[in-house]
Formats: structure tokens, C-alpha cells, sequence
């Protein structure tokens, strides 16, 4: 089920976007009163169509999803009546045809600085940017990070949540640039590290570049209960369910989630026997963590998540919200941060 939503949802997605891409170009066609024809979501046989506006434009949409066009009146494509040839596209200036041809672009970033710009108005529950203990040897250890260490600013750039701090840390390893992170400890001691990505090595970008960097989520100490399990995972096939307190792993006693979650990761593709308690219950059974890639070994994963009291949620979550002017500008800067981002990565690919 988890599969079919995926695919349900990246379609939706997509079909969202030829939609905006399309109407950009029809309405720029519109502007130059160039003459649309078919404006089509999708590709292949027709499953609905129908005709409307003053020149009766048929809209469709095709069997086939991944694409869509939009055809308009063109000498190169068929006989044109004299009296619209004006109305042609070939017929147009340079300009004109620019014009309408770089609108579907544009009204993709119009549309994403708009989402964005919904989005920073109406504020979601984020993570703040609290670091997990790093692991020995990354690059996070090397700066002298420590659990519980909330990072306030990179480069000088105030951040407030974990998405910004991992945005900019990514795009630090991309660059094998140095990062100045101005942290404050749980203890309300303000420092300024120094996290050295020049040696970051490309080839871990396949993995989890966060994990290798060093970079974990700081979660405050949560007992070892079983919140949400995902459907199809190893945790729902070994017959755990929500509210189940692990008790032992391994043999070994369990006190704190990240014990469990220790444990997990030490036995990828091997069986783990854990004693847990439902309700009065005490049972034993066996889980297969599934194999997963981080930082060059293999670990295990069985897809289950902690069950988190409220009173956690304040530690970890800020609601970060912005006024109808800063939403925008803060929308047009992240549109534009990861348009460029992306060419960068696409630059690295080329170069290998």
C-alpha cells in the first residue's frame, strides 16, 4: 500500500506541475493572441476531452501521465486559412515566440515561490536544529559538536530549523567548503566551531552525505515504546505494534529508545530477538532488520518509530512563521537557493 501511495502521489505531483508548466505557455500564447488549438495533461489516447473559449480549444487529458503539450496554430504543421495566419506561431516575431516559449519555465517558479510562500505564511511544526551526539570519525565529532547543542547560525546566517542546518551542510559537502557554526550547549555556552568539509569525499553523496557529515537529530531520552510501525516493514512482519515497550535486545537490557535503536543497526539482515511487554503481557519474538547503507557499512532498519510524549515537543519543535512580505521574499531566496543547488549538482555529475 505504501508503494501504490508513493506512486499515486508522485503522480498527482507531476500532473500538478505540466499543468502550471502548460498554462504558462497557452497563457502567454493567449497574450500574443497566438491561436491554441489542444491543450493536453499527459500523452497518448484520450480519456476526456472537451472544447471551450472563443476558440474552442479541446482540453484533454491522456492516458498517458508523464508529460503534456500544448499545440498551437502552425504554417509548419498543417494548411492555414489565410485570414489566421496572423495567429500563427511561426508567424510571430522572435520576441513573441521567446515569450511564449520561456512562459512554462517561469511559471513553474512562479508556482513553486508561491507554494513556499503559502507555506512560510502559515507556519508547520519543524525541528529545531539540535545536533545528536556524533559518531567518532566524522566530520561533525572533528568540530567539536556535542548532544544537545542547538545551532543558531552558518556563515554568519541565522537558521532556526533542522531543514535549514542540513540544507546548508549538504551544500557545504557539495563544495568541500568549511562551515563556522555558532552553537550554544544545553548548558547555554556559546561557541563558535569550525565543521572542515574540504575532505568530504564525493562518492558518499549515493548514501546518506548527513550521516557521514555527522549531522543527527537530537532526540531527548525516550523509553524504549514502540510508536507508529510502517505497514509491509520487518517491525510489522515480527508482529510489534504501537504501545509494545521493548524490555530486552539481544539479550541485553533496554532502558532508552537509542539503545534499541543501537542494537537494530548492529544486526542488518540477522535476526534480533527482543522481550517485550503488551500490556501485562511479556513475550519474546524475532525481528530481520533490513540491510540499509550509512557512512560505508552496512546497518539494520525494521521501520518503527518511538512513541514521543508531548511535553517532548517543545524541546524539539519550533513553528516558524512570516508575514504576507517576508513570506514571499523568503520563498523567492529559497526557489532561487535550490534552482541553483541544483545546476551544481547536475555541474558536479558532468565533471564526475
Amino acid at each position: 500500500m505504501s508503494l501504490l501511495h508513493t506512486i499515486a502521489a508522485f503522480v498527482v505531483a507531476l500532473g500538478i506541475l505540466i499543468v502550471v508548466h502548460e498554462y504558462g505557455h497557452y497563457l502567454a500564447a493567449r497574450i500574443c493572441n497566438v491561436k491554441v488549438l489542444r491543450f493536453s495533461v499527459g500523452f497518448g489516447r484520450p480519456l476526456l476531452a472537451w472544447r471551450r473559449g472563443r476558440d474552442a480549444t479541446e482540453w484533454v487529458i491522456a492516458a498517458v501521465p508523464f508529460g503534456g503539450y500544448v499545440k498551437m496554430l502552425d504554417e509548419r504543421e498543417g494548411p492555414v486559412e489565410a485570414h489566421e495566419r496572423v495567429r500563427a506561431f511561426n508567424g510571430q516575431s522572435v520576441w513573441r515566440r521567446s515569450f511564449i516559449v520561456a512562459a512554462g519555465p517561469a511559471f513553474n517558479f512562479l508556482f513553486a515561490i508561491a507554494v513556499y510562500a503559502g507555506l512560510f505564511m502559515y507556519g508547520l511544526p519543524e525541528a529545531r536544529p539540535v545536533v545528536a551526539e556524533p559518531a567518532a570519525g566524522t566530520f561533525a565529532h572533528a568540530a567539536g559538536l556535542h548532544a544537545g547543542d542547538t545551532v543558531r547560525a552558518v556563515d554568519g546566517q541565522p537558521i532556526e530549523t533542522w531543514q535549514e542546518l542540513r540544507w546548508r551542510a549538504i551544500q557545504g559537502a557539495l563544495q568541500r567548503e568549511s562551515l563556522m557554526l555558532e552553537v550554544i550547549s544545553d548548558r547555554q555556552a556559546l561557541a563558535q566551531l569550525k565543521l572542515d568539509l574540504s575532505s568530504f569525499p564525493a562518492s558518499e553523496f549515493d548514501g546518506d552525505a548527513l550521516e557521514r557529515i555527522g549531522l543527527r537529530l537530537y532526540r531527548p531520552p525516550l523509553a524504549p515504546v514502540f510508536g507508529a510501525i510502517v505497514a509491509g516493514s520487518p517491525a510489522e512482519r515480527a508482529g510489534l505494534r504501537g504501545g509494545d515497550r521493548v524490555r530486552q535486545a539481544g539479550g541485553k537490557p533496554i532502558d532508552y529508545w537509542e539503545e534499541l535503536v543501537q542494537a537494530i543497526r548492529a544486526h542488518p539482515g540477522k535476526p534480533l530477538r527482543l522481550t517485550i511487554e503488551h500490556g501485562a503481557e511479556r513475550i519474546a519474538l524475532e525481528v530481520v532488520p533490513e540491510p540499509a547503507s550509512a557512512v560505508g557499512a552496512q546497518i539494520g532498519r525494521i521501520g518503527a518509530s518511538p512513541q514521543v510524549p508531548e511535553s517532548h515537543a517543545e524541546r524539539i519543535l519550533v513553528r516558524v512563521h512570516y508575514g504576507p512580505i517576508g513570506a514571499i521574499a523568503k520563498a523567492c531566496e529559497k526557489t532561487a537557493d535550490i534552482a541553483w543547488f541544483s545546476l551544481k549538482v547536475l555541474g558536479r555529475m558532468l565533471v564526475g
